[in-house]
């Protein structure tokens, strides 16, 4: 019991990466960044999670301590640093050192989900190894919902009231920068750790005959695999879709609130509809994946295939969509598709490819996500700029600001959907 509130704890902090909308749009009008600057520091924690993955599990192998370790500091010196950019106390506000700080919490976040997941498969037998999972990797999907309402009722205050909103969200900030990485740290305090991680890790003895194995594919071989190539593409599109959605929500939220005073409650609003659906999305989709591919005998692939139509009608629904409420429904369903792609993908890529070297594998499509949620979120902050300086400097209102990108988001889920079927 005690192993699982660790890693869902763990979980949970790694989750916060899923926040940015929070308190994105807030430092850009602080800090002076324009829309592109600003997706592209929410596209460095996105980078840093997925391309830190294989240098983080081999720090992990050494043991949890120091992960956990490293995973707060990186997330308490990310907060911080944020924090202090909104009050003004640091040199310079470049949007380099902001994204540089965006980079670490995505670095700790790996961190954090490395040791998690390794402790699980340390610690509890393989029966019941996919439902400890699936609830583990479900409350990486409730941090955004918990934060949210955090913002929501203790941190909210008038838009474009620039004292009041600077201070409002460096408190914020400063909050996520101290209680999420404590929840990481509490485990330390555990006696003997190491030697209760040492002594679940009994090494195989050789009394039994060796038995001839298989030859592993090599790198090239797997590189030139097609099946590997769909795979990286349909990851490298559809969760790319979903960060640029999750990143830029809260300046979608910001020119479609009613009024000024309601910008940050109707932006938390959406964090919090995207984080439940996801959480919901990741702890049903993992047993019922299960449940299909062994009683029913039904691929998994096919959760891939009704992920990406549900993402594809959810970028629609945001094309179309000229009111908050509307986009809270866009949300649910691209959280529920993120959650599902998350959960399903790297069980797909183990299935077909071999154990051995899953952590290789994993590593290879992680590129695809980094490579995805960069170009994404990037042309989302592109065409808002283009659009916010459009005829002469005339301010573009509402969803015009911000449609074009989502006309290209459908057109890409629908190629990954032809790919995939």
């Amino acid at each position: 019991l005690i192993t699982l509130l660790s890693a869902t704890f763990t979980m949970l902090t790694a989750g916060t990466q899923y926040t940015f909308s929070l308190f994105g749009p807030q430092m850009a009008q602080v800090l002076g960044y324009s829309h592109l600057e600003l997706a592209s520091i929410a596209a460095a924690a996105s980078v840093g999670h997925y391309l830190s993955a294989p240098m983080v599990d081999a720090y992990v192998r050494h043991g949890p301590r120091k992960a956990w370790i490293a995973a707060a500091v990186l997330l308490t010196t990310g907060y911080a640093g944020f924090a202090l950019l909104m009050e003004g106390q640091l040199l310079t506000t470049s949007p380099w050192l902001a994204a540089l700080f965006s980079a670490l919490i995505g670095v700790g976040a790996t961190s954090a989900c490395t040791v998690a997941a390794t402790l699980m498969v340390r610690r509890f037998p393989w029966s019941s190894r996919g439902a400890v999972f699936s609830l583990a990797l479900s409350f990486m999907g409730l941090a955004p919902l918990i934060c949210a309402l955090s913002s929501m009722f203790w941190f909210s205050t008038p838009a474009h009231q620039l004292p009041e909103e600077r201070t409002a969200t460096s408190e914020f900030l400063f909050c996520m920068a101290l209680a999420f990485p404590a929840a990481v740290t509490v485990h330390l305090f555990r006696p003997r750790w190491h030697q209760s991680w040492s002594a679940t890790c009994p090494r195989r003895r050789s009394s039994a005959p060796s038995v001839p194995r298989p030859p592993v594919p090599s790198l090239k071989e797997r590189l030139v695999d097609p099946l590997f190539w769909c795979l990286w593409l349909i990851s490298g599109i559809l969760i790319g879709v979903c960060l640029m959605y999750i990143n830029s929500i809260g300046s979608m939220a910001f020119q479609l609130a009613g009024d000024q005073q309601s910008q940050t409650f109707v932006a938390a609003s959406q964090v919090a509809v995207f984080g439940l659906s996801n959480f919901l999305s990741r702890l049903v989709t993992g047993p019922l994946s299960d449940y299909t591919a062994t009683s029913a005998r039904i691929s998994r692939l096919w959760f891939i295939v009704l992920a990406a139509i549900a993402l594809t009608c959810a970028q629609a629904m945001t094309y179309v969509s000229d009111t908050a409420p509307q986009l809270l429904v866009a949300s649910s369903i691209c959280g529920f598709a993120f959650g599902m792609i998350c959960i399903v993908l790297p069980t797909i890529a183990s299935e077909l490819w071999d154990i051995a070297h899953v952590g290789r594998n994993t590593g290879l499509l992680a590129l695809a996500p980094a490579a995805g949620g960069q170009i994404f979120t990037m042309l989302f902050g592109a065409l808002y700029d283009r659009q916010l300086s459009w005829d002469d400097g005339d301010r573009c209102i509402g969803s015009e600001c911000y449609r074009d990108v989502f006309y290209v988001a459908i057109v890409s889920c629908l190629m990954a959907i032809a790919i995939a079927v």
